[in-house]
């Protein structure tokens, strides 16, 4: 028993030094890249080439088999895109490079946020360590592997990291089990590169033509032209249900909750209004939103049921509805150089339906 205590204690402090190596690299080095393949057994791996500048700025770009997504944040904004499925979004820069959720693709969760820190422990519980386990090859290096077992309530799980001697990880695997599942987070590094500063470009990214803001919860096809979709579901602010005026044309701007186009978007048509007004167009804000608080000011649907029916893909979205309800016309996103442009189009679309 006296020499198990003692190998433990041994391994234990060995771990401890590990730590303090890599801890001592990552504080030399605040801005690197590094190149990064993320695997799993569900899909092909994906490869990725990572961008961490201090606590400012970020770059990741990510791709494999029908993946190609970027993401970079830096004064210039916040922007990810999705090449496959032809999404973006977008949010103000905050000045650290803490990654917002993504609403548009699952590939951010292959990037590895834990290279932002240098201490290690700081992925533990307090009731959890760090502990050497042996020597092994990774990214032909020779690493020392420190293992760690998570146990909690709420989590449960286990980190092994492959430490070199140049104080760099070369191999991470996180496996966890909670109440949203068991998860498998398996990372090779490779090509670890310092370096003082980069080009502004690489942390810009532009939106390409016909990409839409970010995807909502599919709900199945959107709501078609020809239809008439129930808007029943909807609050006013106060809590109230929202009668929608028929007898009119009726111009339905579905608005993302914390979209920056969709504020962009909002801004125009409070412009329009008079425009709207005198071709005899209607028009109502809805917001995405579930709850009072974060819809602003604007429609909600509590239960979801009548933005399902809409079924909007992507906001901003405007939907024009003649007098008995019935769809016209849809456009997705908005560009502000566009503006007066789409308005225009609007008022058209509704010129033309009523004389059908």
């Amino acid at each position: 028993m006296t020499s198990l205590l003692l190998l433990l204690i041994s391994h234990a402090d060995q771990a401890d030094a590990i730590l303090a190596r890599y801890e001592k690299t990552m504080r030399a080095m605040p801005t690197f890249e590094v190149q990064v393949t993320c695997k799993s057994q569900n899909r092909p791996d994906i490869h990725g080439e990572l961008i961490i500048d201090g606590r400012k700025q970020l770059y990741y770009h990510a791709t494999a088999p029908g993946v190609d997504y970027k993401l970079t944040i830096s004064p210039a904004g916040y922007m990810e895109v999705d090449q496959h499925v032809r999404l973006y979004d977008e949010y103000p820069y905050d000045g650290t490079n803490i990654e917002y959720k993504s609403r548009i693709s699952p590939i951010q969760s292959t990037l590895p946020d834990w290279l932002k820190l240098s201490n290690l422990k700081r992925l533990l519980p307090q009731n959890a360590k760090f502990t050497y386990v042996k020597k092994e090859m990774a990214a032909g290096r020779s690493c020392d592997q420190i293992h760690a077992t998570i146990t909690g309530p709420m989590l449960s799980g286990t980190i092994d990291c492959d430490v070199a001697a140049d104080g760099l990880i070369y191999r991470f695997l996180r496996v966890t089990d909670s109440s949203a599942g068991h998860e498998v987070e398996n990372w090779e590094l490779d090509k670890y590169r310092p370096a003082r500063s980069f080009s502004a470009s690489r942390f810009q990214v532009t939106i390409p033509d016909g990409f839409a803001p970010y995807a909502l919860p599919y709900n199945g096809p959107p709501a078609a032209v020809g239809t008439r979709p129930s808007l029943l579901g909807f609050q006013t602010p106060a809590g109230s249900t929202w009668n929608p005026p028929y007898g009119r044309p009726l111009l339905l701007v579905v608005a993302g909750h914390d979209s920056v186009p969709s504020d962009k978007a909002l801004k125009a048509v409070s412009g329009w209004k008079g425009v709207l007004a005198r071709s005899g167009i209607q028009c109502a804000l809805l917001s995405d939103a579930s709850k009072p608080y974060d819809a602003k000011g604007l429609l909600y649907d509590p239960h979801r049921t009548s933005i399902a029916a809409l079924s909007s893909p992507s906001t901003p979205a405007f939907f024009l509805l003649n007098s008995k309800g019935v769809i016209t016309n849809i456009w997705m996103g908005f560009d502000s150089t566009q503006s007066q442009s789409l308005a225009d189009e609007i008022v058209s679309a509704s010129t033309a339906s009523k004389s059908k």
